[in-house]
């Protein structure tokens, strides 16, 4: 398939070593959208490289689906990010190529219309043309609201999410897309059609392997005004970069660049101001790096003036995955030469310890069932009821703890925190009781607990009805 790049005015670029991208210089496409449909007549992919300010994005995107095109498919390379330096406009337009080849389409639901706040005078003359910005998806197969789950819900800063009756209402009219739900649920259920983790995974690919020096990553608002044009970085574009979680931030380290920056939304001028969150995650990341006895510098919000040199490439398989992060976590630990672990309690951490107290857990299994991930899991035999553990497979979403009905008795107890010991112990019993067995059929009743918990609800002028409650299942109570 054939990938063609058409740059307003004239450049001295020139493609990557071995690419089949071909670059068309077009003067004044900017101003001239409409000349995408004649310099693009015969290619399969496309990737525009554009004078921000200068061109419409609604009159761009509607040019390109007269071309045949999905807009959201279409990679925009910022010209000034380039600086004049051909080598490096190369490796953008590598990394945008890449990120083209990865993407895998949209939806119409996946398309919000916004009208620019500030016209130029040239648009004045024109029909005004709303620009579509991308937003995301829930794939319903895939999402874990049935069993509880409403973490999207809970990460929301425009509360575009609510979870109604074992499901979730998406509104888009009031959501400003920044990407959070994405990198936030558990099962990756919620989709964005241009900041998808093999998107991201590929443009990275391409920095790495067409920059001749080691590159470091940036990762950058859509919103951002002011552009990137320090020698060595190079952005990655995503809806928010409040949306990189520390998974995000240490991936580009295993695959070949020497640092990693979360540009915060203050600096780079972005209105969504989520800076709270970018600084949490990378705090989680330096501390992390420290505890492995490595340099915390190469994850920050401030660009260095080198780059540090790379790790030795981990050859992670979808290193941008919801559950990633052990992985991650075990990589950069070989990367460092550590044999262990460990981060204190952190808001951050992409990995948690679940931890039940026996005393005051009456063996309901509702944590367990509530978990989208399988993380916590119940089972019974031999006249026990057990709840296990397993650390690797925990997001730390913390679904388990507000559902579980004696939460406040702290029955359960979430804490995010990494251990890498923990991770690799795999699954754990938590919790182990007693199971009261039918007299009639002998299958498991409820735990000896739960039966004491209904015992003081009922009070002793029950003793009648909780006799036969403790004595025979449901089903043989309704055969009596």
């Amino acid at each position: 398939m054939s990938t063609r790049a058409l740059l307003c005015g004239d450049h001295d670029a020139v493609a990557a070593e071995g690419s089949d991208l071909d670059i068309v210089e077009v003067p004044g496409l900017c101003f001239q959208p409409e000349l995408i449909g004649a310099e693009a007549e015969s290619a399969d992919r496309l990737v525009l490289g554009l004078w921000p300010g200068k061109y419409s994005p609604g009159l761009v995107q509607s040019e390109l689906r007269s071309a045949g095109f999905d807009p959201f498919g279409v990679p925009l390379v910022d010209l000034r990010e380039a600086d004049g330096d051909s080598e490096r406009l190369g490796v953008y337009l590598a990394a945008a190529v890449a990120r083209a080849e990865a993407f895998s389409g949209s939806r119409p639901e996946q398309s919000k219309s916004v009208f620019p706040s500030e016209v130029s005078r040239r648009d004045l003359l024109r029909f005004p043309r709303p620009e579509y910005v991308a937003a995301p998806l829930i794939e319903v197969e895939n999402c874990a609201a049935a069993g509880g789950c409403r973490a999207c819900a809970e990460i929301c800063p425009q509360t575009a999410y609510q979870w109604t009756a074992g499901r979730i209402e998406y509104d888009k009219s009031i959501c400003e897309p920044c990407g959070l739900c994405v990198t936030t649920c558990p099962t990756g259920a919620i989709t964005h059609p241009v900041a998808t983790g093999s998107q991201v995974a590929a443009q990275i690919e391409a920095i790495v392997e067409t920059e001749r020096s080691t590159p470091g990553i940036v990762y950058g608002c859509r919103r951002a005004s002011e552009p990137l044009t320090s020698k060595g970085w190079y952005q990655v574009e995503l809806p928010c970069a409040a949306m990189a979680t520390p998974q995000w931030l240490l991936a580009p380290l295993l695959m070949g660049a020497g640092a990693v920056v979360a540009r915060p939304c203050s600096e780079a001028g972005c209105d969504l101001r989520h800076d709270e969150v970018v600084f949490r995650n990378v705090d989680y990341c330096r501390r992390l790096l420290a505890a492995a006895g490595t340099d915390a510098d190469r994850v920050s919000t401030a660009l260095a003036e080198v780059v540090p040199g790379p790790w030795q490439p981990a050859g992670l398989s979808e290193p941008f995955n919801p559950g990633s992060a052990p992985d991650i976590l075990i990589a950069v630990a070989a990367a460092a030469g550590a044999t262990d672990l460990t981060v204190d309690e952190h808001p951050a951490s992409p990995t948690a310890e679940v931890v039940i107290d026996p005393e005051a857990c009456t063996g309901c299994t509702v944590c367990a069932q509530v978990c989208p991930t399988g993380a916590l899991a119940h089972a019974q035999f031999d006249g026990y009821l057990e709840i296990s553990f397993d650390a690797a497979a925990c997001t730390a979403c913390g679904q388990c703890v507000p559902r579980c009905p004696e939460i406040r008795n702290n029955a359960i107890e979430l804490v995010r925190r990494t251990d890498l010991g923990l991770i690799q112990a795999g699954r754990t019993v938590q919790y182990q009781e007693e199971t009261l067995s039918c007299e009639r059929c002998g299958l498991p009743i409820a735990p000896a607990p739960m039966m004491k918990k209904i015992e003081s609800l009922l009070g002793p002028e029950q003793h009648g009805v909780l006799s036969v409650i403790e004595s025979l299942c449901l089903e043989c109570r309704g055969a009596r």
